[in-house]
């Protein structure tokens, strides 16, 4: 769990389409290690939650969708938001990285293991989502371009 893993982290995710091959790399270097979790702090994001309502929302074809007990917690040092709640009653996993503004999102659905890769999307060209954003408790969701209508 050291920087130069966190940029391999960062590297494969924003090159790699084998998101099976960036989960594992997560679970292993970061999220099975206790002290990934013991230096995390509880955090809020209603941007993340959107990213996550949004790729949930693809992966279901449906709207709205229910996002239930949803945990994040953040890395500092490491600029890593990671964790985990409920999606339509299946088990969801997320992480984000903070620098290159890219996550994943992992859902159980009990028959296969559905993985899309979140990224904020401005509805403005010119408009971008920084570290304020992510940290933000502002509801975000009118800032974002909807792929589904409603």
């Amino acid at each position: 769990m050291t920087a130069e893993k966190s940029k391999y982290l960062e590297n494969i995710l924003k090159d790699s389409d084998d998101f099976s091959e960036i989960f594992d790399y997560f679970l292993t270097n970061f999220a099975e290690q206790p002290a990934f979790t013991q230096q995390s702090k509880k955090f809020k994001s209603p941007l993340i939650k959107e990213m996550v309502s949004q790729a949930s929302a693809q992966i279901f074809n449906k709207i709205p969708i229910q996002i239930t007990n949803m945990l994040l917690l953040n890395h500092e040092r490491l600029g890593i938001i990671h964790g985990a709640g409920w999606v339509e009653a299946k088990l969801f996993n997320v992480f984000y990285c903070k620098r290159i503004n890219k996550g994943l999102l992992v859902i159980t659905t009990g028959k296969s293991t559905e993985m899309a890769r979140i990224t904020p999307t401005p509805t403005k060209p010119t408009e971008q989502f920084g570290e304020d954003f992510i940290e933000s408790v502002e509801d975000f969701s009118k800032h974002f371009k909807h792929q589904f209508p409603n």
